[in-house]
């Protein structure tokens, strides 16, 4: 197989040794690599039993080999196949290539058999023309090498001639098949040996095409030259017969990609034939024509070749278009080449699903001509059921209106705008993620078309790779949300999120972190995690991140300080998950809280827990608490000194009444108790007790509840002070009551 592409960039020549670099990736393949300035010619040895087989695998092959020493994937412009003496001609007459190697047998047959049968796959075995697919390719070439060269003859047109034998079904029947044979083969010699033909192919049945420069004698005088030959008498065994031919014309100067020449061209030799037959009509895309002279007693035979390359080029579109509209806008050329059709559209479904939007991509084979019903089409949303479009949204399949004139669901402005336009018949091919859908690929003629199998089998194709473009910026629209919304929650939270290597370096933080400690967003990665840790602590820290290497899952949380954005030191309190084997992660989450105002708070409760014990011992000042649910009391050590009793179990509120209040106050000191304080009050209370050696003290308590001014009571905790020294002596000796 000789495969030819040419260079998206004119701007740029290949660099040195580039050649050199794909003739060694390619080795293997027995590939010959030759190009120039900014084209590149390349011959790979493929053995395959189908030229779709064949195509693929050479392609496969050169995509790869362009990746790998990194140049753009340029697309393959031409492909065709040769027989083993063309193969050696090419290369005997071009010194600066390889002589080709023998053959190297793989299975029953080397590359001499593969050739062969390629060659006879793409040429009709009947007359030994062309066949579609390779005439086809022909086009696609001629005009792409014109496009390269841009000056010279790229300034000529190219000519697609199709034609049709005149009632031949009729001759066939009434002479027989040999003698049909006979026509065809006589007729395929002529126009073969005509010069000005670049190329002559049988379509199938007794249809024919012919692509010829257009080198000034025009459309019109080369197609009666065609019919002339056609009809010229052909020698059979019981005599001359004439026959005569319907013939169709199209120019590239109007085309926007190759297919488009033998699609029109065909439409024109229809018009021919409902016309009569045995003229000549050129194609005019503002001339309506009706369904009878599109459709045909059969199914078209199916362009295996090209519906190949279409699914090739939908898959490339699909991988390397970011989104839906712009694989679709590179789809709908490519659909409307391969199908004839003059305008196709993308239409979304919207976010309610149950409505169709228009969308801006179009493709149109005249611009201007359309105008009007894009317009209109622009201006419009669809329901369920409404257009074509409405009616596969409907069923999920694909939906066609073969006359949108007279269908009633079809709206009437767009109906109106359609028959301004020429437009008649429409289908519309879903495009689904999963069993929704999405989209829509619409596409518009001027007559009825069928949607035949292998067309179908094809546009199911390409559907399914713009599907695929669908459903990925579906997934990257739900992970950016995803992320906004993990980035917004770390950001209020004040937690801590640092991705830690194995090595300890930071892989990554997240807003959380550089909120929490003062650090711009990003400027920790590719930093030690062991540079923020206080000296003091680093030990500490080292030991829990080896534990955590050594398991998986999250490990126990620890304290240290970390330096912030301003060089000082705050307390945190991390825990880590080790996720190093886990792919999507491939790091230890540390997780980390802010604590350094608790530590501080702690800190200064302890201290002012030691002022006030210091404070106590020197104002013979005590500390007491009693459960409510149990009576259960609490003291400090100046309570015990204070009530001259020996440190240890502190006595229930019962026993202290009993045993340590004065008789005379025992009544008034079990009323406040019964009585606890609520809510912020302060209860203060003073009495009389009778210490172990049976001095008299005067003491005063402060009470406080602890918990549930509106709940149950818990806790009531207070002081314990011996005022005895600050009343009267007298007083003292003579209370007898409450005090």
């Amino acid at each position: 197989m000789v495969l030819e592409a040419a260079a998206a960039d004119r701007t740029t020549p290949l660099e040195r040794g580039t050649l050199e670099r794909l003739q060694q990736v390619l080795a293997p393949q027995r590939a010959v690599v030759v190009g120039r300035e900014w084209r590149y010619r390349l011959q790979v040895h493929v053995i395959a039993m189908t030229e779709a087989e064949a195509l693929f695998s050479a392609a496969a092959r050169w995509r790869d080999a362009m990746q790998l020493i990194g140049l753009p994937t340029w697309p393959l412009a031409h492909a065709e196949v040769l027989t083993v003496e063309e193969f050696d001609r090419i290369q005997a007459e071009a010194p600066d290539r390889p002589p080709r190697r023998d053959p190297i047998s793989v299975g029953e047959g080397g590359d001499d058999q593969a050739d062969d049968l390629l060659a006879r796959a793409l040429r009709d075995s009947l007359t030994g023309l062309a066949g579609r697919e390779l005439f086809a390719d022909r086009v696609r070439a001629a005009l792409a090498r014109d496009e390269r060269v841009g000056e010279g003859e790229a300034d000529t047109d190219w000519l697609v001639f199709v034609f049709d034998l005149d009632q031949f079904g009729a001759f066939n029947r009434f002479e027989g098949a040999v003698a049909g044979d006979r026509v065809l083969a006589v007729l395929a010699s002529r126009i073969s040996r005509v010069p000005e033909y670049a190329a002559v192919a049988r379509l199938g049945g007794d249809e024919f095409a012919v692509l010829v420069r257009d080198r000034g004698a025009g459309a019109e005088h080369i197609g009666v030259g065609l019919l002339e030959i056609i009809r010229a008498p052909i020698e059979l065994a019981d005599g001359a017969v004439a026959v005569t031919a319907s013939v169709g014309a199209a120019t590239s100067a109007r085309m926007s990609y190759p297919d488009d020449l033998i699609r029109d061209a065909a439409t024109a030799m229809c018009v021919a034939k409902a016309d009569g037959g045995d003229c000549f009509r050129r194609y005019d895309p503002g001339v309506a024509v009706d369904d009878r002279r599109l459709e045909f007693d059969a199914d078209p035979a199916p362009d295996r070749l090209a519906n190949v390359l279409l699914l090739e080029r939908a898959a490339l579109a699909a991988n390397e278009c970011q989104s839906l509209e712009d694989a679709a806008s590179i789809v709908l050329q490519q659909v409307c080449a391969h199908a004839g059709w003059p305008l196709g559209h993308l239409s979304r479904v919207d976010a309610t699903g149950e409505m169709v939007q228009p969308t801006s991509v179009w493709h149109t084979a005249g611009p201007d001509h359309f105008e009007p019903f894009r317009q209109a089409c622009d201006a419009i949303w669809l329901g369920s059921g409404q257009g074509a479009a409405g009616q596969a949204l409907e069923t999920g399949r694909l939906a066609c209106i073969g006359e949108i004139s007279s269908a009633p669901w079809f709206p009437a402005p767009l109906a109106t705008a359609a028959a301004e336009v020429g437009n008649r018949s429409v289908a519309a091919f879903p495009i689904l993620v999963g069993s929704e859908v999405v989209a829509f690929l619409e596409f518009y003629c001027s007559g009825k078309r069928r949607i035949y199998e292998a067309l179908r089998e094809v546009m199911t194709g390409v559907c399914v790779q713009l599907g695929r473009v669908a459903e990925r910026g579906r997934a990257q629209d739900a992970q950016r949300d995803n992320e906004l919304r993990l980035r917004a929650l770390l950001a209020t939270s004040g937690a801590m999120i640092i991705l830690i290597g194995a090595d300890g370096g930071v892989i990554a933080d997240y807003p959380g972190t550089s909120g929490g400690l003062g650090y711009p967003q990003g400027s920790t990665s590719g930093r030690l995690g062991f540079e923020f840790v206080h000296p003091d602590d680093l030990a500490r820290t080292a030991e829990a991140f080896r534990v955590a290497l050594e398991h998986s899952g999250v490990g126990d949380p620890f304290r240290c300080r970390v330096r912030d954005a301003d060089g000082a030191w705050r307390w945190v309190e991390a825990v880590g998950n080790n996720l190093l084997d886990y792919p999507p992660v491939g790091a230890i989450v540390i997780s980390a809280v802010d604590i350094d105002e608790r530590v501080m708070a702690d800190e200064n409760l302890a201290a002012a827990e030691e002022r006030l014990s210091q404070a106590g011992a020197v104002s013979r000042l005590g500390l007491w608490h009693v459960v409510t649910a149990t009576g259960e009391f609490g003291w400090t050590d100046g309570v015990f000194e204070i009530l001259g009793l020996p440190v240890g179990r502190p006595l229930t509120l019962a026993e202290f009444i009993k045993q340590v209040v004065h008789p005379d106050d025992r009544v008034y000191v079990a009323q406040r108790a019964a009585s606890p304080p609520r809510g912020r009050a302060c209860h203060v209370v003073e009495f009389r007790v009778i210490r172990p050696d049976g001095v008299i003290r005067r003491v005063r308590t402060r009470s406080m509840a602890v918990g549930g001014s509106s709940g149950p009571l818990t806790v009531v905790s207070g002081s314990l002070e011996d005022v005895t020294d600050f009343q009267p002596a007298d007083e003292l000796a003579g209370r007898t009551g409450a005090a």
